[in-house]
């Protein structure tokens, strides 16, 4: 055989199993050689896997059985080189990473090449890239945040409004702006300081959260004092119950600024959405939010207006609704 028993000593320190075999026509594989280091990675002696090859494929994940043979036979068949990862269930009680890998040799058993390979313990390598996966998504949601209210940015939310109308134009799905600005916050800031400012600022971002809680919405801080939602799947008449929500919501949190003549924070929230082709794009679809809102803060504050349209008029939608307080 290729290996030569004579090297068992210096295959045992190695940090890898060599083995060789050969695939079988039929599909039985027949394990022809183990180096001693089986124990140590596979933990069991060389002996063990070479008596019955299934206790090897008996000990890796159920999973990843299916596929890695699949591979294999694929392999004998090009006589290309093989390449597999796997789970493997150690007698240790660790679940651990291996890395199978073989080619063919220029000899033969029972008419049979054979190929020679070596598995690998590639478990911390799977940790560390599962470790670097994890910081990568940890630096990528750092990247899309605003530090201070934990909403999105306005980089995630000029992004996701362009994919949002992207999806539009391809199926057609409804979606809405909800833009909050907070009433006469300059005057807050200047009377109470700015960590009573950032402090109010987070208050008001947790109601448009609470509210925008559902699966695929996105809250996002626009600028300074200047909150947006994105609503997905929401037409007109749900976005406006949503920004009622919201001002009666931040109403609620009951945040006193007893130098404006509501004497409590407030806001004020601009609406526009689409499902009937009336923006031209998602520019247009935002300035119309902006516009209500615009709108609002013209008329009394603390109210939501209503984009009807790019040529239409705002409607004042508070005005319809009880008020709290």
């Amino acid at each position: 055989m290729a290996l030569k028993h004579g090297l068992s000593d210096f295959l045992g320190i190695l940090p890898a199993v060599l083995y060789e075999y050969v695939l079988y026509p039929d599909g039985s594989a027949e394990l022809l050689y183990l180096s001693p280091s089986s124990e140590e990675i596979l933990g069991q002696p060389a002996e063990y896997f070479v008596a019955d090859v299934n206790r090897f494929w008996a000990m890796v994940h159920p999973n990843d059985v299916e596929q890695t043979q699949a591979e294999d036979a694929r392999a004998n068949q090009t006589g290309e080189l093989f390449v597999s990862e796997m789970r493997f269930f150690h007698p240790g009680g660790q679940m651990r990473w291996l890395q199978l890998s073989s080619k063919p040799t220029p000899e033969q058993y029972n008419g049979v090449d054979i190929w020679m390979g070596y598995i690998i313990d590639i478990t911390r390598l799977k940790e560390v890239e599962g470790e670097l996966l994890q910081a990568n998504r940890k630096l990528q949601a750092l990247s899309n945040t605003d530090g201070l209210t934990g909403l999105a940015n306005r980089r995630y939310f000029d992004e996701a409004l362009a994919n949002e109308w992207a999806r539009y134009q391809r199926s057609r799905q409804p979606f809405a702006l909800i833009l909050v600005d907070l009433d006469y916050f300059k005057s807050y800031n200047d009377h109470y300081g700015h960590q009573m400012g950032d402090d109010c600022l987070k208050a008001v971002a947790n109601v448009m959260q609470e509210v925008a809680r559902r699966h695929g919405d996105i809250s996002a801080r626009y600028g300074g004092e200047e909150l947006v939602n994105i609503a997905i799947d929401t037409r007109l008449e749900d976005a406006q119950a949503m920004a009622e929500h919201i001002r009666q919501g931040v109403e609620a949190l009951d945040i006193r600024n007893e130098y404006v003549p509501f004497g409590r924070v407030t806001v004020s929230v601009g609406v526009s959405a689409i499902f009937d082709q009336e923006y031209a794009s998602p520019e247009q679809l935002f300035k119309a939010a902006d516009t209500a809102l615009y709108r609002a803060k013209a008329d009394q504050r603390n109210c939501v207006r209503v984009a009807q349209g790019p040529e239409r008029q705002v409607f004042d939608f508070t005005a319809t609704l009880p008020r709290n307080g």
